[in-house]
């Protein structure tokens, strides 16, 4: 099924109008929830490794990781991206 609209300039002005606020706060939204760290289960699922192998990567020298101040492990996205493309820190 189709829908086609006709939209005068008032109707196309007042709808931006509506639409801008929504739009602004998703993509704030978007950008809060966005960060360049990643949990071991995070790279995990974006390498399509086992935990333990991104453990083992890390263990190695292979993949960069710092510790947060519970000792939990994160790794920066750029890190990880030079790790898929084969370049070790």
């Amino acid at each position: 099924m189709e829908l086609t609209m006709h939209l005068d300039e008032v109707e196309i002005e007042t709808l931006a109008h509506e639409l801008a606020p929504m739009i602004a706060a998703e993509l704030e939204n978007d950008r809060q929830s966005t960060s360049p760290w990643m949990d071991v289960a995070a790279v995990a699922k974006y390498t399509g490794m086992t935990e333990q192998a991104v453990r083992d990567a890390k263990k190695r020298g292979h993949l960069r990781a710092c510790r947060t101040s519970t000792g939990r492990l994160r790794f920066h996205i750029d890190d990880v991206e030079a790790f898929i493309r084969g370049r070790t820190p």
